[in-house]
């Protein structure tokens, strides 16, 4: 859903409309913002359970205390009752994978959130083996099968191509997404940890998302997310599968005993064979873009990124890349201040020769994860096994 988007309010109020609870997700530097008022006060005109997850505590301007006052007077604005005021607040770094009860003591992994969801947000009611019951709440529509509802299973269950009958005689079909269409690559797996290539136009948590499609494909096994690539960005991605491992590997990447190494296609030609780039990026949050600049500014955090030249071919040239911070977008809007825009990259790229290479997804992808744990870390064996991913991005050009 798109602030500002035409049917924005609409869809809040059908989508809080299928749900138990809500998780109030509220920036620890940006505090409560418009779309915060009007979805919470949705939410609280339908009684619905709130827990209030106060993100990017990690950042160094957050401002966690203020931004609780900000929420709470919100609350209060919205006319919410005692109940409602007594709601949990999580403080959260999802990009660390950490979450607390309070902001003066940083925690170690995600399970005070997912308690306080388990806790103060009630479980689905229905019954699995009555007739089938779905709240529609969206329509959407497709060439090949038509009108496409979407909603809520409320009783019942479904299965692949299950006729259900709306009214009189007009049936409609339920349809499945193949999961053999959606199978993920495994490159390396362990007892402790699996690495897997994540495709293009994926978020790695969320709804429909990397970590949702390995859990179908794998139902006997539990994945504990420890990083992120960005969504346009292909290739590897580590998940933790034991809590212990879990643990080690969020150290892992806090204490940046990771280094991340990727190949990238970008336009131009460098003027050096390699280079070690500082910066300070800016995230603006309501566009959707990362700023860069030469010099210090309020607001913008310090960025690293090294890079060498592979290969020439033209135009275009692949280049290793290293991150040695890890900002959102960094790799694309670093490389782009430099005249070294990323091939099909569709924000900060040249469209134009997008268009010639008929590129509609950044060749941008993570090939390499290196270890170096110390040698008390459980972990430690993966100091000699780097995980490898072989991604030739110049023999995919089109153009």
């Amino acid at each position: 859903m798109i602030p500002g988007h035409a049917d924005f309010g609409g869809e809040v109020e059908r989508v809080l409309k299928m749900v138990n609870g809500v998780v109030l997700v509220v920036d620890a530097f940006e505090g409560a913002m418009p779309q915060t008022k009007f979805v919470l006060k949705k939410a609280l005109e339908l009684s619905l359970p709130v827990v209030v997850c106060v993100n990017k505590i990690d950042r160094p301007e957050a401002r966690p205390a203020e931004v609780v006052d900000e929420i709470l007077e919100l609350f209060i604005d919205l006319d919410a009752n005692e109940e409602q005021l007594d709601c949990p607040f999580i403080f959260a770094s999802a990009k660390e994978g950490i979450a607390s009860t309070s902001y003066e003591e940083p925690g170690t992994d995600m399970k005070p959130l997912f308690d306080a969801i388990v806790n103060y947000i009630p479980a689905p009611t229905g019954d699995p083996d009555a007739d089938t019951q779905v709240l529609i709440s969206t329509i959407d529509y497709n060439e090949y099968v038509g009108r496409i509802g979407v909603g809520k299973v409320d009783n019942g269950s479904v299965r692949v191509n299950q006729d259900v009958v709306l009214k009189g005689d007009e049936t409609v079909y339920i349809y499945i997404k193949d999961r053999e269409k959606d199978k993920i690559d495994i490159v390396y797996q362990d007892k402790n940890v699996i690495a897997v290539n994540k495709p293009a136009g994926m978020e790695v948590t969320g709804e429909d998302s990397l970590a949702e499609k390995l859990e179908l494909q794998h139902e006997d096994m539990k994945f504990f997310p420890v990083h992120r690539l960005d969504r346009n960005t292909t290739g590897l991605v580590i998940f933790a599968l034991t809590p212990q491992a879990e643990a080690e590997l969020n150290k892992a990447f806090k204490e940046k005993w990771v280094d991340k190494f990727y190949n990238a296609v970008v336009v131009g030609r460098p003027n050096v064979s390699q280079a070690q780039l500082k910066a300070f990026l800016f995230k603006d949050a309501k566009k959707s873009l990362a700023i860069v600049s030469k010099t210090a500014k309020p607001g913008y955090v310090p960025i690293e990124t090294h890079y060498r030249v592979l290969k020439q071919s033209g135009e275009v040239c692949l280049l290793e890349v290293r991150l040695i911070t890890g900002r959102t977008h960094q790799i694309t809007a670093h490389l782009a201040s430099e005249k070294l825009p990323v091939l099909g990259d569709g924000k900060y790229g040249i469209n134009q020769i997008n268009k010639k290479y008929r590129q509609n997804r950044q060749m941008l992808a993570c090939v390499r994860l290196q270890f170096s744990f110390p040698k008390n870390s459980p972990l430690s064996y993966l100091n000699k096994r780097p995980i490898r991913l072989d991604a030739d991005l110049l023999a995919q050009l089109k153009g």
